[in-house]
């Protein structure tokens, strides 16, 4: 990253370098972490695992409840991710105090229980949202045999998209599994970007630059994993 800094810093254009490697997979994680450090817009040519997106992360904190089953710390981690979707966009700011944090809440029983003895007045804006909660609570414990439903009342836009595509791929009993696998286009223009990619896509395409030039791009190497 620092050698594609410095020839930015020298007036070459982005669509002239590329950093390629025979296995991408190896580097896609910290690639994305320095991309954003560095603040230099690196095209994916291969694509980035969807996992690695905001809507991707809602996807899957939907997909470990749907596969393991509802808890608290579970429920929490999805409703941080979906505060503006499904059942979770009627609920005020700061509702998740209602929940007791020294309790699992990890099956029907113990829901019920809470979502009995919740009144309006331990809800932040003093109203009773125990309705809402509970009909997202039911939502959710219908599990793998509502896998479809669920995804469709909880996600929205490029996340339902998601949710959808994985159990096409594959089954809803291995839908975390199968998000694993799943890759989209990360949204930058190759045309303008410095591109990461395998080496075989560079090879199949040595002088790619938007046919601006047609001039072969300066490529940089990714050195082998270290092993052992």
């Amino acid at each position: 990253m620092r050698w594609a800094r410095s020839l930015l810093a020298s007036g070459v254009s982005p669509a002239e370098i590329a950093i390629a490697t025979a296995s991408p997979a190896d580097y896609d994680d910290h690639f994305l972490a320095l991309r954003a450090d560095a603040n230099i817009d690196l095209h994916f040519v291969h694509g980035v695992r969807t996992v690695t997106t905001r809507e991707g992360q809602a996807v899957a904190a939907l997909a470990d409840i749907v596969v393991r089953g509802l808890s608290q710390s579970r429920l929490r981690r999805l409703a941080a991710l979906c505060r503006d979707s499904g059942p979770f966009e009627t609920l005020p700011e700061g509702w998740l105090r209602v929940l007791p944090t020294d309790a699992p809440l990890s099956t029907p029983v113990a829901w019920n229980r809470l979502l009995a003895r919740l009144t309006p007045e331990v809800w932040p804006d003093g109203a009773d949202h125990a309705p809402a909660l509970r009909a997202g609570v039911e939502m959710l414990a219908k599990g793998l045999e509502a896998a479809a439903e669920i995804g469709e009342a909880f996600l929205k836009g490029r996340a339902v998209a998601i949710w959808r595509k994985a159990l096409l791929a594959g089954p809803a009993a291995s839908i975390d599994a199968t998000l694993e696998t799943l890759k989209q286009d990360d949204g930058l223009e190759a045309c303008a970007s410095v591109a990461w990619m395998p080496a075989s896509a560079l090879a199949a395409s040595p002088a790619a630059s938007c046919g601006s030039s047609g001039s072969t791009p300066r490529v940089g190497r990714a050195a082998s994993p270290r092993t052992g």
